[in-house]
């Protein structure tokens, strides 16, 4: 874990005057990371994949999976994408399309300029495929990170197994804080690009038991964030109950449903003393929630307690204190790409849903939201924080900060 030391000292004048700029700086962070406030874009919105259902291994290996002939695709990816009809394709082994409503669901990244939680991209076929037959789907985006990218393909073969039922789903068993002093549990501030700052952060587990059934598709949310006051008084007129989606998990085989999956979430750091809480839903080949709903869990995170590894004995009484939690470091969920639905090989972007009850009507998608197209992830990702002077100012103020941090821990190390 890399934590810089700092002196369990008396305030010293360098620490004072980091404290006056803090708090002289606390109404223009203010501005700039407030709800309010949008992320920048320090990404350069190019696109990558994460991983697929199927998955991307060769019909021929061993390891690769039967798909169900009724089998939603899907594939979880990162950057400024929304499909056009000419960039998405399925077709069978004969070159012989299939028509698939394509849609994309965003999650949102809840640490500014950090880990940036992939949207994922759900085709779905609009006619039984045929049993055991290989079909390959291609994605086309026209700004891939990596040549593999700009002609994404995924063959598979198809079974006749029906879909498997998802209605066994127990979600979300517990959400946990690692031990604060191991590695990756707490990342430090990184001010070390002007541009891109990233706030101190957790990194959160949450463990659930999978089906084993690989066409399934886990939905990682954070359902609230309920500040604290001093007294430990939970603050709900302050609270965010927005459900917010931050993830998302593949399915697994029937040998890897053994063992339970722990995902990572990261989450900001500050404010201290608060409650979160998440759950976990699996959605079909529609991507329709069918179970998990129910099953929240919440964990509290409070300031933790010092940190004493990572010390030279010889270098006098030093530890890791964490960071006062101080509200300007805190910044509003940032979103990923909003697209319309679309259709390819003839079908519509209109296409309904199939409700799950019976007698009800199919549902029709909602109305499309404006579409960004390939215009680039400043308006994807939000640009609210970057064109203010009063905003720039403010973060020179906090790299200031850190970087007066940085230099007395070095000139407290060396004496």
């Amino acid at each position: 874990m890399s934590l810089p030391l700092s002196p369990l000292s008396p305030l010293s004048p360098l620490t004072s005057s980091l404290t006056l700029l803090s708090l002289l700086s606390l109404s223009s962070l203010s501005s700039l990371l407030s709800p309010s406030a949008h992320a920048q874009s320090c990404d350069d919105g190019e696109v990558s994949f994460a991983w697929t259902q199927p998955p991307r291994i060769p019909i021929e290996d061993d390891n690769s999976i039967r798909w169900p002939v009724e089998g939603g695709l899907r594939a979880a990816f990162t950057g400024d994408w929304c499909p056009s009809e000419d960039q998405v394709s399925l077709v069978d082994v004969e070159g012989q399309e299939i028509p698939s409503l394509v849609s994309v669901v965003a999650a949102e990244s809840l640490v500014q300029n950090g880990p940036i939680a992939p949207a994922l991209l759900m085709v779905k076929p609009l006619m039984s495929l045929a049993e055991r037959t290989d079909y390959t789907l291609t994605l086309e985006p026209p700004n891939p990170a990596l040549r593999e990218f700009g002609s994404y393909a995924v063959s598979f073969k198809t079974n006749r197994d029906a879909l498997g039922d998802l209605e066994a789903f127990e979600g979300l068993n517990e959400v946990t804080l690692g031990a604060p002093c191991a590695e990756g549990t707490y990342v430090d501030i990184d001010a070390e690009d002007f541009e891109c700052v990233i706030p101190a952060h957790f990194n959160l587990t949450l463990s659930f038991k999978p089906l084993p059934h690989p066409e399934a598709t886990y939905v990682l949310y954070r359902t609230s964030v309920t500040p604290f006051d001093e007294g430990g008084a939970p603050l709900r007129e302050d609270a965010d109950n927005t459900p917010r989606i931050v993830g998302f998990v593949a399915g697994v085989t029937a040998d890897q449903a053994v063992r339970s999956i722990k995902a990572k979430v990261s989450t900001l750091y500050a404010p201290l003393p608060r409650e979160e809480c998440y759950r976990v839903e699996v959605w079909d080949d529609w991507g329709r929630p069918r179970a998990g709903v129910a099953e929240e869990r919440c964990v509290q995170l409070t300031k933790p307690l010092a940190c004493p590894e990572g010390c030279d004995p010889e270098a006098g009484s030093c530890t890791f204190i964490f960071p006062t939690p101080e509200p300007f470091a805190a910044n509003e969920p940032i979103a990923g790409p909003e697209c319309d639905n679309v259709g390819v090989h003839g079908a519509s972007g209109r296409a309904p849903i199939p409700s799950l009850n019976e007698g009800e009507m199919e549902e029709e998608p909602e109305e499309p939201a404006p579409s960004t197209g390939d215009e680039g992830g400043c308006d994807q990702r939000g640009q609210g924080a970057q064109g203010s002077p009063f905003s720039l100012f403010a973060l020179l103020l906090l790299c200031l900060s850190a970087l007066i941090t940085r230099r007395a821990h070095a000139s407290n190390s060396s004496r």
